[in-house]
């Protein structure tokens, strides 16, 4: 239902706009040196699964998540970075 709401187009330009912002923030943040030695990766899809997939796929020694402030229910984590915590092949440091 959702999928027939949205034209063609706007996946790849929502995409495209958040590699742009994703670029400014951290050449803003970092300084454009830095910025251009790293790969901003944007993907869509379910986050931990995609936050574990790039990872696999990468070889990545670490992934650095966020955690926002839970409910009870989520044991001191959100949903997404405790399933990234108990599924990653890799060390994990969540950020809160």
């Amino acid at each position: 239902m959702v999928g027939s709401y949205f034209n063609k187009e706007y996946h790849p330009r929502i995409e495209h706009e958040a590699r742009r912002r994703l670029n400014d923030l951290v050449a803003e943040v970092l300084g454009p040196e830095a910025n251009d030695s790293i790969r901003h990766v944007v993907v869509t899809g379910n986050v931990y699964e995609e936050i574990l997939r790039v990872a696999r796929a990468d070889g990545a020694s670490l992934i650095v998540i966020g955690a926002h402030k839970p409910d009870f229910h989520d044991f001191l984590l959100g949903p997404n970075a405790a399933r990234v915590v108990r599924h990653a092949d890799c060390s994990v440091m969540v950020v809160r």
